[in-house]
């Protein structure tokens, strides 16, 4: 199941990244809008760019990659969600939320014992 949950994150990120890069060049999108319809539509809903939208998504998939693979994995998560390093993964997750991701793992519920 986890295999089938990482191909369908990795699949929607490069979805992500792609209409972002898409957007940041100017070219048209394939649901027909123009780059800058979507991005005059984040920023009217949501307040923000699409480049803030890419960095909340891998965001909130470090988070959940946190809670399921423990903070031993930082590199290889950085890795996979495209960050230069490590390092860069934890500060840019401390700016975002405040924690380094040993303390927001530490700061999850426990799982009941069997």
């Amino acid at each position: 199941m986890r295999k089938i949950a990482r191909g369908v994150w990795q699949v929607r990120q490069r979805l992500a990244n792609e209409t972002v890069d898409a957007i940041n060049r100017g070219d048209p999108l394939p649901h027909g809008r123009s780059a800058r319809t979507v991005q005059r539509a984040l920023r009217e809903t949501i307040g923000c760019g699409p480049a803030w939208v890419r960095r909340w998504v891998r965001l909130q998939e470090a988070a959940r990659q946190f809670a399921v693979e423990g903070e031993a994995d930082a590199s290889q998560i950085a890795v996979r969600l495209g960050f230069a390093d490590q390092a860069h993964l934890v500060n840019e997750f401390r700016q975002a939320t405040g924690l380094t991701p040993g303390s927001y793992i530490a700061s999850l519920p426990k799982p009941f014992p069997n």
